[in-house]
């Protein structure tokens, strides 16, 4: 039984870290409200890049692509 352990140590480490790492690499950007706010884009892609609420993900608030950035909610 002893051996059967450190397979499933093993899994559970790799699960852990890319957890750890999928979840580092969103950046978050908080402000208070009606500031502005720097929004990084440390990719390149050569679609569209797009912003989202935190708290809503399927709510984009500005979005920009290779030429121009633009608000797509009222305060953003």
């Amino acid at each position: 039984m002893g051996s059967c352990r450190v397979p499933h140590h093993v899994l559970l480490l790799f699960i852990l870290m890319f957890i750890t790492v999928s979840e580092s690499a969103v950046p978050v950007v908080q402000v208070k409200f009606n500031q502005s706010a720097d929004l990084p884009c440390e990719r390149s892609c050569s679609g569209l890049a797009k912003w989202t609420l935190f708290s809503k993900r399927d709510n984009v608030v500005a979005e920009c692509d290779q030429t121009s950035c633009r608000s797509l909610k009222e305060g953003f």
